[in-house]
């Protein structure tokens, strides 16, 4: 997809009973009337997944405990 370098993107996460949406929203004044917006990739809860914490996460954690 063509994008300006004033492209903004938001990802949104939605919990929906067992179920995990994401929904993605570009922002761009330049090549965009309006915000292009796209739901997807939905995901059954499993509570024996292990998940690892994102890793830009662990870093600002540790930067702030450091301060």
């Amino acid at each position: 997809m063509m994008h300006s370098d004033q492209a903004v993107v938001r990802t949104r996460w939605r919990r929906m009973g067992e179920y995990l949406q994401a929904t993605v929203i570009i922002y761009d004044p330049i090549d965009f009337t309006e915000p292009y917006i796209r739901s997807s990739m939905m995901w059954v809860n499993d509570p024996a997944m292990v998940m690892s914490p994102y890793p830009g996460a662990c870093r600002e954690r540790r930067k702030a405990s450091d301060e």
